[in-house]
């Protein structure tokens, strides 16, 4: 038994969706990276700059598109024994309203609002509606713990994307012509999700004023966490970009693209862990509380040598990466590792919120990190340009970890939170330690000794503790 999760049944459906979603994940991430580091050599700062806004951009329009309707599914469909196929029926119908009005604003504010990228951001946006509909099929894959044909689809729609990338921007230096190549791509995707979620429902279009706004009233508190969310990942790059350019926007998100590579690992154990804790809520607070704190620990055992290998390896890694020798991008991608180890207790803390029957109280935490988000971004950017917008990052996440935490150790579930911090902060400073000794080698061979030497003294501390726990016994 591994974190309250047995080696069959529920928790080994868990263990078993989980790895393929990473496995997939590690190989889509990979891909991603290849991607973006074409775009860099090819089309230099401003052009990583400009591909980072037009994500940025797109994503704080269709967020109300899906309108938290995917994240209800999943967790409503998970405990659903009737009505299933007409419950999904409905919510897409919803949902391609709301995507349908969406593009429609977007598209409007696009056409009058802007000259540059004028075609790039037209082709986000039927990417941005694209993707708001495959989210229902996408949910009820997930909840179903279909986690290999999950994985299938997106290694797909990521090998699409590469391909499409090396002959768009390596052949052809075009960014909008990628733009379209992703739009396909993520087509393709789609088609492939529907297929295959089809068996769970049949779709007929239903136009419900009465039942529309019922999911709407219990959609809205995920609608607002995402909404927020959003506002903590993209608000910084698009007021950069409106600020001081689509070159610092580049320096800022070559870091940002990277650390995204590690803010994978609590979305990965989420996947299947939301609907979990969902249903182990009521009757199963034993397990909940094991799953709860198995998550935290392995988060932490990643995230907090993460910031040690950034702080210390940082800039050359940018350097190798992306060829940028920009002190700028250096400094900022060190702000923002420290930003991770909270994002990845926020994200298992704030779902645990929200599937205990709270998203409301998830919504108006997450209601105030955005607001001190923004205030902060808008006080900071313009003084500190990407050095502020780090910051106002940073802060806010802080802030949210201290709020849900004592929430949680109040409401929910009382756990002790530092007796897992002692083991990756202690091992993470004797690598530093080790590595700062050795001679000045190449940035991997570096990053790889200090893998090895954090691993070494994790595997023999939880060894030693288990051996401790037998004789106990």
């Amino acid at each position: 038994m591994a974190f309250g999760l047995p080696a069959k049944g529920t928790g080994f459906s868990y263990l078993k969706n989980t790895g393929w979603i990473t496995a997939a994940k590690v190989l889509e991430s990979l891909i991603s990276y290849v991607i973006v580091v074409l775009i860099s050599r090819y089309l230099g700062a401003e052009g990583l700059g400009q591909y980072s806004f037009l994500f940025s951009f797109v994503g704080l329009f269709f967020i109300f598109a899906d309108f938290g309707i995917s994240s209800l599914l999943t967790k409503d469909v998970v405990k659903m024994r009737r009505d299933i196929s007409s419950y999904i029926s409905l919510s897409l119908s919803l949902s391609m309203l709301l995507s349908v009005a969406s593009l429609v604003v977007y598209t409007l504010i696009v056409f009058f609002a802007f000259d540059d990228l004028l075609v790039a951001l037209l082709i986000m946006g039927m990417y941005g509606f694209v993707n708001t509909i495959q989210l229902v099929p996408y949910s009820v894959l997930r909840a179903r713990q279909e986690g290999l044909k999950i994985a299938i689809f997106n290694i797909v729609e990521r090998l699409l994307s590469l391909v499409g990338a090396i002959i768009a921007i390596s052949i052809f230096h075009s960014l909008t012509l990628f733009i379209l190549v992703l739009l396909i791509s993520l087509i393709v995707k789609s088609i492939l999700m529907y297929l295959f979620a089809g068996k769970y429902f049949s779709f007929k279009f239903t136009f419900a004023v009465k039942k529309y706004r019922d999911i709407l009233a219990s959609s809205l508190p995920f609608l607002l966490i995402g909404l927020f969310s959003i506002i903590y990942v993209r608000l910084d790059t698009v007021l950069l970009a409106f600020l001081k350019g689509s070159e610092v926007v580049g320096w800022y998100n070559a870091g940002y693209k990277l650390i995204n590579l590690l803010t994978l690992v609590p979305g990965l154990l989420l996947i299947f862990g939301f609907p979990l804790f969902s249903r182990w809520f009521k009757g199963q607070k034993r397990r909940l509380r094991n799953l709860f704190e198995g998550l935290l620990h392995i988060s932490l055992l990643i995230a907090v040598p993460a910031v040690g290998g950034v702080l210390l390896f940082g800039d050359r890694i940018i350097r190798f990466i992306y060829g940028f020798d920009a002190v700028e991008a250096f400094l900022a991608f060190k702000i923002l590792i420290l930003v991770e180890v909270f994002v990845f207790l926020t994200a298992i803390m704030g779902h645990l919120i929200a599937a205990t029957d709270r998203p409301k109280v998830f919504a108006r935490i997450a209601g105030s990190g955005a607001a001190l988000n923004i205030l902060l971004n808008f006080l900071l950017i313009p003084k500190w340009s990407l050095y502020g917008a780090g910051v106002a990052t940073l802060v806010t996440y802080i802030f949210m970890y201290v709020v849900m935490h004592r929430y949680i150790a109040k409401r929910l579930l009382p756990f002790s939170f530092w007796k897992y911090m002692v083991l990756p902060i202690v091992a993470t400073l004797v690598a530093i330690l080790g590595t700062c000794w050795l001679p000045p080698m190449h940035v991997l061979i570096n990053i790889l000794l200090f893998m090895v030497v954090y691993g070494v003294i994790v595997i023999l501390v939880l060894r030693l503790r288990a051996a401790a726990s037998v004789i106990n016994q």
